[in-house]
């Protein structure tokens, strides 16, 4: 059996705290590294204005996505996903509203107006009346 003198106690209590002192800082480093995992995320929350702006850029303007996610400061795939759901809602209420396109047959002694109307987006682009 042998002793330990004062100063040999304490250097194996500065050993043994800083082994508890680098646990903390792992469970400190760790708990940082999972922060910044979640604000790097593949999505975030968009304001109703930027996606308003967003589906301009994209559909009107012709910008490509990640052309106007990156102007608008917006991540790639929640951009993505917003154009997704807008493209989605628009083919939905073509299909529930009006026809897109139709035909008349063409009576004798009666007069006939056709009216062709070019959309793009939300805008009417271009609008042409005919009386046959």
């Amino acid at each position: 059996m042998f002793f330990l003198n004062k100063n040999e106690k304490q250097e194996i209590l500065k050993i043994k705290n800083i082994g508890r002192e680098n646990e903390r800082e792992q469970k400190i480093m760790l708990n940082l590294v999972d922060e910044v995992k979640k604000q790097n995320g593949k999505y975030m929350k968009v304001s109703q204005q930027k996606k308003q702006q967003l589906c301009q850029m994209v559909q009107r303007e012709g910008k490509k996505i990640k052309e106007a996610a990156r102007i608008l400061g917006i991540k790639y795939p929640t951009a993505k996903t917003i154009v997704f759901h807008k493209r989605k809602q628009r083919k939905q209420k073509g299909k529930t509203g009006i026809r897109m396109c139709g035909y008349t047959e063409v009576m004798e002694k009666r007069v006939i107006r056709l009216q062709i109307i070019s959309i793009t987006g939300n805008d009417a682009k271009q609008c042409k009346e005919y009386t046959l």
